[in-house]
C-alpha cells in the first residue's frame, strides 16, 4: 500500500512554506506605484514563481471546500501570498481602494444617457458596474453543505434590481413611458431583459422619425392646391363672354325681346340667384338668371 505524503513537507509542493518565509517579507522593490506597473508585475511574477506560489495568483490552485483536508494548508499559503503582495504595494495604492469604490458609486449614481445611444449608455454603465463588482464582489457561500436559506440569492436579486433602477433613471425623458411601465412590474425584469425592451423602444422612435422625415420631404416637393390651381387655372377668355344686356331688367345674357320679366315666365321655370353686370368677368357666371326644368324650354330658343 502506497503511503500518502503530506504536501506541506514536500519541497516541490506549492503548499510548502520555508521556515524563513514570513508575512512581512517584501518580495519586490521598489513597491508598486501609479507609474511602474509593468516592471513591478514582471518582477512580482518572477518572485512568486521562484517561491512556487504563482499558482495561488493565476487561479491554477482553486480554494478547496472547508471539509477538504487541504483547506488549512491552502488558507495558510494563500494568506501568506496576499501579505507579500500588500507589502509590495505603495501605501497610496494600498489605501486607495475605498476611495475608488466611493468614486465609482458616485459616478454610477449621476451617470446619464444624454446624447448617447441606448447601447453606448448601457455599455459604459456596465463597465462601471463591473469595476465596482471587482472591488466589492458579491458574497458567495463557502460552506461544505450549500446554504438553503436563500439569502445569497436575495442579495444578488437586490443588486440586480439596483442595476435596473439605475439604468432606467439615467435614460432620457423620451423613454418615460417605457420606464414607467417597467417600474410597475413586480418583480422587476433582469437588466438584460430591460435593456432589450428599451432597445425596442429606441427602434420604434427611429422608425417613426424616418416616416416623418419622408412625409416632410414629400410635402415639400408636392405643390399646394392653391399653387396648382394658380398654375393650371386658365385665364378667362373675355372675347367669348356673352355680352348681351337687357335694358328692361338690367340683367345679363339676354335682351329685352326675350326677357321673362317683361314677357312672362314659361311654365316650369325656377328662379336662380341673379348675376349683376359688374360680375361679367367672374369665373362662375350663370348661363342664365333662370333655369328650366322642362327640356321644351331649351328647344324654344328663349335662352
Amino acid at each position: 500500500m502506497t503511503e500518502l505524503i503530506d504536501p506541506q513537507i514536500t519541497i516541490s509542493s506549492p503548499y510548502f512554506l520555508h521556515p524563513n518565509e514570513n508575512p512581512s517579507l517584501i518580495l519586490v522593490s521598489p513597491a508598486l506605484t501609479s507609474s511602474n506597473y509593468n516592471t513591478w508585475s514582471r518582477a512580482m511574477r518572477l518572485a512568486l514563481l521562484s517561491k512556487n506560489k504563482l499558482q495561488f495568483v493565476d487561479s491554477t490552485i482553486l480554494a478547496p471546500t472547508l471539509l477538504d483536508p487541504m483547506y488549512p494548508a491552502w488558507e495558510r499559503c494563500n494568506t501568506m501570498v496576499i501579505s507579500w503582495l500588500n507589502h509590495s504595494v505603495s501605501p497610496s495604492i494600498f489605501s486607495s481602494d475605498i476611495y475608488r469604490i466611493s468614486d465609482l458609486q458616485e459616478e454610477i449614481s449621476i451617470f446619464k444617457q444624454d446624447d448617447k445611444s441606448v447601447t453606448d449608455y448601457f455599455t459604459e454603465l456596465k463597465i462601471l458596474w463591473d469595476e465596482l463588482l471587482h472591488f466589492r464582489p458579491l458574497p458567495a457561500c463557502s460552506c461544505a453543505t450549500p446554504c438553503s436559506c436563500g439569502v445569497l440569492q436575495t442579495i444578488k436579486r437586490y443588486n440586480e434590481d439596483d442595476c435596473v433602477i439605475r439604468f432606467l433613471k439615467g435614460l432620457n425623458d423620451k423613454y418615460l413611458s417605457v420606464r414607467s411601465q417597467i417600474m410597475l412590474l413586480d418583480p422587476l425584469p433582469t437588466i438584460n431583459k430591460v435593456f432589450s425592451m428599451v432597445i425596442q423602444q429606441e427602434r420604434q422612435f427611429a422608425i417613426s422619425a424616418s416616416k416623418v422625415f419622408v412625409n416632410n420631404i414629400g410635402a415639400s416637393e408636392t405643390p399646394s392646391d392653391s399653387s396648382v390651381h394658380a398654375v393650371t387655372k386658365k385665364p378667362i377668355a373675355y372675347s367669348n363672354v356673352d355680352k348681351r344686356f337687357c335694358t328692361y331688367c338690367q340683367w345679363l345674357r339676354h335682351t329685352v325681346e326675350t326677357c321673362f320679366k317683361k314677357n312672362g315666365f314659361p311654365p316650369g321655370y325656377k328662379v336662380r340667384g341673379p348675376t349683376r353686370a359688374n360680375n361679367i368677368y367672374s369665373d362662375d357666371v350663370a348661363e342664365h338668371s333662370y333655369v328650366s326644368v322642362d327640356n321644351s324650354a331649351n328647344n324654344s330658343g328663349l335662352i
